[in-house]
């Protein structure tokens, strides 16, 4: 049982740090963070999508 409550709190963590680095990086480079975040989305978006169209599942990683 202590291992799941130490685990979840590891990803909640890392998920807090993450989000935390990227406003930062928003925060210090806004135009940058801006083209990055568009740049990710755009990425997965068709990558999603050409999975589609060949009938294969997107992989989630983008």
């Amino acid at each position: 049982m202590a291992d799941k409550i130490v685990f979840s709190l590891n990803i909640g963590y890392g998920a807090f740090l993450t989000l935390f680095s990227l406003y930062g990086f928003l925060l210090v480079m806004p135009e940058a963070g801006v083209g990055l975040i568009l740049g990710i989305t755009v990425h997965c978006l068709l990558d999603n999508l050409g999975h589609q169209s060949v009938g294969l599942p997107g992989n989630g990683t983008g």
